[in-house]
């Protein structure tokens, strides 16, 4: 139906190609002129939001890289490969996102009474759980548990440090 319309293939990817390079050239305009550019704060607020889903897919890659290198320096965690590093770095982010708040309020008491130490056995369980969830990722012992979730968490502030700007 949309191919009668505009005619055949080749004129139709033509038509397609010319209507992206005059919306290119449209958005391109707002920086020079904003007020005549209907489109102007829009495209400013896309192209952010591009850069910081490239930032965030940056850093999520990093961080399993991150994960893959520090699995392989501790002992007492084993990990497969890169293709569990990556799903054990989308499921630690997503512990991280969902249940760690909710954790850090069920026990807020105690994590004031030690100082905020009691958030690193918070990040040791949820690396344990993720060692449940995640095939191909296996967690011998608590200790090995917590100073892989340490190492971490420093890794992860410092890429968030860096992708930060």
């Amino acid at each position: 139906m949309l191919q009668q319309t505009i005619g055949s293939s080749s004129a139709g990817a033509n038509f397609i190609a010319n209507v992206y390079k005059a919306l290119l050239e449209l958005i391109s305009n707002h920086n020079q002129n904003s007020q005549s550019v209907p489109f102007g704060k829009l495209s400013y607020y896309i192209c952010c939001i591009e850069q910081s889903m490239y930032k965030f897919i940056a850093n999520r890659l990093f961080f399993a890289l991150a994960i893959g290198a520090t699995a392989r320096i501790f002992p007492g965690i084993e990990l497969d490969g890169l293709a569990s590093a990556l799903i054990l770095g989308f499921v630690l982010s997503l512990l991280d996102w969902l249940l760690k708040p909710v954790l850090v309020l069920l026990t807020l008491p105690v994590t004031l009474f030690t100082f905020g130490l009691w958030l690193f056995v918070i990040n040791t369980l949820l690396v344990m759980l993720a060692s449940w969830l995640v095939t191909g990722f296996e967690v011998e012992t608590f200790g090995a548990a917590l100073i892989f979730s340490f190492a971490i968490s420093c890794i992860n502030a410092l890429l968030d440090y860096l992708f930060a700007k």
